[in-house]
């Protein structure tokens, strides 16, 4: 029997409606700057402080490296900016799933230079479920803020159960301290982008229902001021 869906503050329908309009009409599938709305300036930084937390990650211990037969999925991969600066550094393939067709397209065209190491993939997160113990790193940056909490959870599930012995889910994303948000205490509405922001206490339980704990996680360094806090996140199966 699946689980109840967890409360969130409009009805999923008009939640993916919004979410969709804003991907297909506002973001720009050109440049950087699009799909991280308006500040294409923390992308060097960004890739920096996901590699350093990676290393990091691996020397306590964890078996993903960048050997022949290690495979990423990158979740909500926009262009390819997170497989191009991040996961071909650290592991042999990469699968790049992405609901918008324009972005997948850019994508593409942006790691020409790796097509003999990636694979593409349009498909909602939604309902995307990964072959089971098929990967050595799974990666959502800057994409669960557009899932309801109970897409989150059954994303993340999913995940799970597709990583190989060893592997780990890697979540990064912004956090919202708890005095800012609107509903509840969990997370605060970014309208300007169609997601919300939750907090690191939110994330953490969302992390927990799906079965999955915390080995490890980080606060990247060198961002803007004006941006929310964004925390890398290590997570490993629970059982």
């Amino acid at each position: 029997m699946a689980a109840a869906p967890l409360p969130w503050h409009v009805s999923e329908d008009q939640w993916y409606e919004d979410t969709v309009a804003h991907w297909s009409n506002e973001v720009s599938a050109e440049s950087n700057d699009g799909v991280l709305g308006g500040w294409s300036e923390v992308d060097t930084e960004d890739a920096r402080g996901s590699l350093k937390f990676v290393a990091e990650c691996l020397a306590q211990g964890s078996q993903v490296a960048s050997a022949p037969g290690t495979v990423a999925l990158d979740c909500g991969a926009g262009v390819g900016r997170v497989a191009g600066g991040v996961l071909l550094n650290v592991v042999e393939r990469v699968h790049l799933v992405e609901v918008s067709k324009a972005l997948l397209a850019q994508a593409e065209a942006k790691l020409r230079p790796f097509a003999d190491r990636i694979q593409l993939e349009q498909a909602s997160l939604r309902v995307f479920a990964p072959q089971p113990a098929a990967y050595d790193l799974v990666w959502a940056q800057w994409v669960l803020g557009h899932l309801t909490d109970t897409d989150v959870v059954g994303l993340l599930a999913r995940c799970r159960s597709g990583l190989r012995p060893s592997g780990a889910v890697v979540v990064k994303d912004n956090t919202a301290p708890p005095n800012d948000c609107d509903i509840d205490g969990k997370y605060l509405l970014d309208t300007e982008n169609a997601a919300v922001i939750r907090t690191h206490a939110h994330l953490r339980s969302l992390f927990k229902l799906a079965g999955l704990k915390m080995a490890r996680s980080a606060v990247q360094e060198n961002f803007p001021e004006d941006l929310h806090a964004v925390r890398m996140y290590w997570l490993v199966p629970a059982v």
